[in-house]
């Protein structure tokens, strides 16, 4: 949940946590970042192909830009959904408010940062740095100079935050910051191993460069100091850093995990094969936190792939009151973080070893008058990780809920627990095990059944790039812009076609073309309505014929509600006793997966959409018409409407074509004209030539 423009903004604290700073002597930042650009240059091997734009902000400029980007990015209806979904789960309290928690953080220490939209690097322009002559310490060793320098007794801060976010320009320039999938709003666990090599890298350099200012070679430090230093930043409490010591353990870590465990990480890849191994991992990253955490899982001949599971849908298993707030994956990162925040006193062996094993999880969170609703599965290597995770978890509980009352067990097996007239169940079944928090025995026993009998998974074998929006001056690498293939993948069901859409409607009428692609076809022809040239009008119930080059379409409309219009980018289906529309837009085939095409439809939703809030993103429940695809809902406002709608985008795949389907309804309005969305899917005949 962490992603975004937060990447770029925050080494400071991140990294050096509150680092006093001498004001011994004033230099100029953009100045030394022209010479400091050598120095990047020389440490990582590569050059600049263009030469960094340096931008000099006030302190108080740069905080008010970092504001404006967070409230963008995480308006209050967002946090308040992404606050019950982490309290759900344990990882903050119930009370807290997660975007004050984070904006307090976030604001406490800022340096500068790099923008790899604009691709210009901010700095501080009254940032004063520690005098490079002062000789403090020039009498120790060199392991204790490591030591005190990782605790930022001599580091230059205005040095390293430079080299650190130079390094950001020129992984920009290489690799294509853009096209690494860090929006991905339903893995929070991959997003943060990804996270991990942009950020470690930037820390591996500005640490060799720190640390050869002193005559010390990072790559030659003593295994203890490395260690030391890796571990460094959870331990954060020096003056100036008040609000990240203060903050629930899940915020602190995740944000300071890629710097310092992408680190470590980056140090083993670099060991193993030196830079060229480091480039490497941008084209193929990690796909987990458990990848970065034990990076030999990573670099192994087999590599250990995460499994992302499928939770099945559940509206037609629980009553309607129920809402889906959000759904997502833990990782083995955020599973000891978890454990982590409930045994304080536990040692970290024994935190690893009850996490050690994931294999991969899903889980989803839904909210019913306020009771909050959690759907959590894992999977993990052995039968024995598995029993571990079970056990564990079931002692979680009782801390979590210190009303709760263990009941029915079985060792090994299941446990469950009762609550408030709720019941809750921990249980394994071979190398799964699944929790359930939050609901009645009926609702319960239902819940269980659907998961086990309709859960799918897949194996995250490599990380797909994604295709940025707009080219911009020296960001393509020669290999960091194709797309990569995810073996066995069924977000876009298997052996599904590649394709995407070669622009995207933002507006349209009533704002429902919000993400929906354009082609470049001609004029389709349409057959049992309008001809495109006239406004719709009233169509009985019955079928409706739509086609353009190479492809035909037929549907059903399913009442006197819906209208039909055929466009030259398209048909549209307006229901609208229920305020709602239904576009069709048929996409061009290109060298590109369908997830990406969601993905890109997403963007442009989400660029269309005030207070957007994605509520659901996955495969298609079922094959409509035949055709597997990729289903997402979200919830926003767009200008043309002005109330809140639920938008809900499929996208059907056929071998040539790609439709692209989006249903806009107003929220006062919602439920009306029955399910016309999802019965003009199940009607849709496609046929190409």
């Amino acid at each position: 949940m962490l992603r975004g423009f937060i990447l770029a903004l925050c080494l400071s604290f991140a990294v050096a946590g509150a680092v006093p700073v001498s004001a011994q002597e004033k230099k100029r930042p953009d100045e030394e970042a022209k010479k400091l650009s050598k120095v990047v240059e020389t440490i990582r091997g590569l050059q600049f192909k263009t030469p960094v734009t340096v931008g000099l902000k006030t302190r108080d400029q740069l905080r008010a830009k970092l504001v404006e980007d967070f409230q963008k990015e995480f308006p209050p209806e967002k946090s308040a959904l992404y606050s019950k979904t982490l309290s759900a789960l344990g990882l903050i309290p119930h009370d807290a408010d997660l975007g004050k928690l984070m904006l307090d953080v976030l604001t406490e220490q800022i340096g500068g940062f790099y923008d790899p939209k604009a691709k210009q690097l901010f700095l501080i322009e009254e940032w004063t740095g520690k005098n490079d002559d002062d000789e403090d310490g020039e009498d120790e060793d060199s392991s204790a100079k490591a030591a005190k320098a990782m605790m930022g007794g001599m580091m230059d801060m205005n040095r390293i935050i430079t080299v650190h976010e130079l390094t950001h320009a020129l992984q920009d320039q290489h690799f294509d910051l853009l096209t690494l999938p860090m929006e991905d709003e339903t893995n929070d666990d991959m997003v943060e191993s990804i996270k991990s090599i942009v950020e470690g890298e930037a820390t591996y350099v500005m640490y060799k460069d720190a640390f050869s200012k002193m005559g010390v070679d990072l790559d030659n430090l003593p295994g203890n100091i490395m260690k030391a230093m890796e571990s460094a930043g959870g331990g954060m409490g020096g003056p100036g850093s008040e609000q990240i010591s203060k903050a629930p353990l899940y915020l602190r870590e995740s944000l300071v995990f890629p710097y310092m465990k992408g680190f470590a990480f980056i140090s083993a890849v670099k060991k193993k094969g030196g830079w060229e191994a480091v480039g490497k991992a941008f084209n193929d990253p990690p796909a987990s936190t458990e990848q970065v955490l034990h990076p030999e899982k990573y670099l192994a001949a087999e590599r250990d792939c995460p499994v992302l599971i499928a939770l099945p849908d559940l509206d037609g298993t629980l009553d309607k009151s129920w809402k889906k707030l959000a759904a997502n994956r833990m990782g083995e990162l955020n599973t000891q973080l978890l454990f982590r925040t409930f045994f304080t006193n536990t040692k970290q062996s024994q935190i690893n070893q009850v996490s050690a094993g994931w294999g991969g999880d899903q889980y989803a969170v839904y909210e019913k008058n306020g009771q909050l609703l959690l759907v959590w599965l894992t999977t993990w290597d052995t039968e024995k990780d598995a029993g571990e995770f079970l056990s564990g978890y079931a002692k979680l509980v009782q801390k979590k809920f210190d009303d709760a009352e263990r009941g029915e067990e079985e060792k090994g097996s299941h446990v469950r627990f009762s609550r408030n007239g709720t019941q809750m169940l921990v249980e394994r079944r071979k190398n799964d095990v699944l929790v359930l928090e939050g609901i009645d025995g009926a609702g319960l026993e239902a819940v269980r059944n659907q998961v086990w009998e309709k859960t799918t998974r897949e194996t995250l074998k490599k990380v797909e790039r994604v295709k940025p929006k707009a080219e911009t001056p020296g960001a393509a690498a020669p290999e960091a812009g194709k797309p990569a293939k995810k073996e066995g993948s069924k977000a876009g069901g298997k052996g599904a076609s590649k394709a995407a859409s070669k622009g995207a409607d933002k507006g349209g009428d009533n704002g429902a073309g919000a993400g929906v692609a354009k082609t470049s076809v001609p004029a389709g022809k349409v057959t049992g309505a309008s001809d495109g040239k006239t406004a719709p009008h009233p169509t009985a119930a019955g079928t409706v014929a739509w086609s353009t080059p190479g492809l035909s379409l037929k549907l059903s409309l399913p009442s006197s509600c819906c209208r039909f219009e055929g466009r030259s980018d398209g048909a549209e289906v307006s229901c609208q006793n229920a305020a709602s529309v239904i576009r069709i837009h048929a996409v061009a085939k290109e060298e590109t997966s369908l997830r990406e095409v969601a993905r890109e439809c997403r963007l442009r939703l989400k660029d269309g959409l005030q207070n957007f809030v994605m509520v659901r993103q996955g495969p298609t429940a079922a094959a409509f018409g035949g055709l597997s695809g990729f289903d997402m809902t979200c919830t926003g406002t767009p200008a043309e409407v002005g109330q809140p709608c639920t938008l809900r985008t499929v996208l059907l795949e056929g071998s040539k074509h790609v439709l692209v389907f989006v249903q806009t309804v107003t929220q006062e309005h919602e439920g009306k004209c029955g399910n016309a969305f999802d019965e003009v899917l199940k009607s849709v005949v496609v046929t190409e030539e």
